[in-house]
């Protein structure tokens, strides 16, 4: 399943009993870290102002800008309870 949202898409993944979303940026954020020294994230905030962040997990990323993360069944209870009011995407460079 993809979202397309104003230059962002979204990426939802089920593999065997693990969940990830995926968080895709055709602006120049820098590289998608997982170093802990410089790690990127993606923060959702939604309209009820519960703010929900995902850490990329996946290798250094220095291309369009794709952030992995792992998705939890509390991650999505809290997705549904509300719409999604912004998105930040964090790379090493920009936001």
């Amino acid at each position: 399943m993809i979202f397309r949202l104003a230059k962002v898409s979204i990426e939802l993944q089920k593999l065997g009993n693990l969940k990830y979303i995926w968080f895709h940026s055709y602006k120049d954020l820098g590289c998608a870290s997982s170093y802990s020294n410089n790690k990127s994230y993606v923060k959702i905030k939604l309209i009820n102002g519960d703010i929900i962040t995902f850490y990329h997990i996946g290798d250094l990323d220095c291309g369009n800008f794709s952030l992995v993360a792992n998705l939890s069944s509390n991650d999505i209870a809290r997705l549904k309870k509300s719409p999604i009011k912004t998105i930040r995407l964090s790379g090493t460079e920009y936001y």
